[in-house]
């Protein structure tokens, strides 16, 4: 009884600090609204998308996107073999909003300096394999692959499968725990090596919802069953969902993060209810 009430105060602690920081931070994010004029913007390179245009996320600017047309064969390669992800770049052009969303019409792009981060060195790798679906299988990027192939997935209603989510995580984890029972027999070292791989796999994947959402569930449930605290499942799903919000409170926005939240809720407390075998439940 003592011990639940700890966790529910601790949640509910938790709650508290999650809303004051979700409003302070979503308050001073309204503050640097973009005004609908010409700038030059300087920032890390965090995503890159290519057809006819390049399409181009900054890592300290995520509420803005910026689009550069190609006006030649010649200027597409010269522009994709010269930009790559970690990259520092300014851009100029004139910001426009569209919906929540700011997007900046390239004009000019210049390169201030070139990666040193090996994180995103890793990806560029990645990105720049010959094979296009390597990087959809790794880092979820479908870029390389062409768009009628993709429609196709999603009509035989497969697409789900080609995205970074808490099913590929769960995979993972079972796949290297086997692996690594079979090398060491300590609990200890198995929990902490795969832990650390998660943590690095999110940094190279990028904090995305679903990923988040699992690799702290695995996290907290590994914590939970070495060091027997006898946590529920849904006070696990409660803390995860407060420490994603305290990571990113725009997520509340995000479908996706909405999405894997309620399928792992759903999940969990219904869970008592789907044991039994009967094949209508």
């Amino acid at each position: 009884m003592k011990k639940s009430r700890v966790v529910l105060a601790f949640e509910i602690l938790l709650a508290i600090l999650t809303v004051i920081s979700s409003l302070c931070r979503i308050h001073i994010n309204k503050k640097n609204i973009y005004k609908e004029k010409y700038y030059v913007i300087s920032g890390i390179v965090d995503k890159i998308e290519v057809d006819t245009k390049i399409k181009i996320g900054f890592k300290d600017k995520k509420e803005l996107t910026g689009y550069y047309y190609f006006k030649g064969k010649e200027e597409k390669e010269k522009i994709i073999n010269s930009v790559s992800l970690g990259d520092e770049i300014s851009v100029s052009g004139k910001i426009s909003k569209y919906n929540k969303s700011y997007y900046i019409n390239i004009e000019k792009i210049y390169l201030k300096k070139k990666n040193t981060n090996y994180f995103y060195y890793i990806k560029n790798k990645i990105l720049n394999s010959s094979n296009p679906y390597i990087p959809l299988f790794i880092l979820g990027d479908k870029s390389k692959i062409n768009k009628s192939i993709i429609k196709k997935y999603g009509n035989i209603g497969i697409s789900h499968l080609f995205a970074i989510s808490g099913m590929h995580i769960s995979l993972l984890v079972k796949l290297i725990s086997k692996i690594l029972k079979k090398i060491i027999n300590n609990k200890k070292y198995i929990l902490l090596i795969i832990n650390t791989f998660l943590f690095l796999y999110l940094i190279l994947v990028g904090i995305t919802p679903s990923v988040l959402r699992a690799v702290l569930f695995y996290f907290l449930f590994s914590i939970n069953s070495y060091h027997k605290l006898f946590l529920k499942k849904m006070d696990i799903f409660i803390i995860s969902l407060f420490i994603s919000l305290l990571i990113n409170p725009f997520f509340i926005y995000d479908i996706s993060f909405l999405y894997s939240f309620v399928i792992s809720f759903s999940l969990i407390y219904y869970s008592n209810y789907i044991k039994n075998k009967n094949y209508f439940k």
